[in-house]
């Protein structure tokens, strides 16, 4: 009982909601591949880090050893200073690009949660509204007036 304009209204509104479910699929899959690139490039600059401390113990070795020092424990503090540090901006780098990479995904996630509770917003309205219009309708054809004058309540009809 709902014309022709109610009809592609409620249609509309469903097809919004259909349209912002796809497009939080869209950007969860996004977010997916953003993060899964922010990782890779901390494992990368982890791993310059750690090619740049190689270098750097080879030129304090190589300077250690120019000098006429013995090379022995107390000497090579310098090599062992270079590999720690290294090794805390290599992991401090992974342990960044991860975090960066989880609040990637998390938006991802969300971005879907969001589309998919627009969708069943959008279906719930349109259910509403077609049961308001039809309600509307049941209710208009029970009030209109017959042509003989008389209404169309049947409560008291017996048929």
């Amino acid at each position: 009982m709902c014309t022709g304009a109610e009809m592609l209204m409620m249609g509309g509104t469903a097809m919004g909601g259909f349209a912002s479910s796809e497009q939080g699929k869209t950007q969860n899959a996004l977010a997916q591949v953003d993060a899964a690139y922010e990782r890779d490039a901390a494992t990368q600059q982890a791993d310059r880090i750690l090619r740049a401390a190689r270098t750097q113990k080879g030129a304090a070795r190589a300077a250690t050893a120019a000098s006429g020092a013995r090379l022995d424990e107390f000497s090579l503090g310098a090599e062992h200073e270079i590999d720690t540090l290294a090794n805390q901006d290599a992991a401090m780098t992974i342990l960044t690009g991860g975090r960066r990479a989880g609040t990637m995904e998390r938006s991802g996630r969300m971005a879907k949660k969001a589309g998919d509770n627009k969708l069943n917003a959008s279906l719930f309205r349109t259910g509403a509204q077609g049961y308001s219009n039809w309600k509307g309708a049941k209710k208009a054809a029970t009030t209109q007036p017959f042509y003989d004058g008389t209404t169309g309540d049947f409560s008291g009809w017996e048929g």
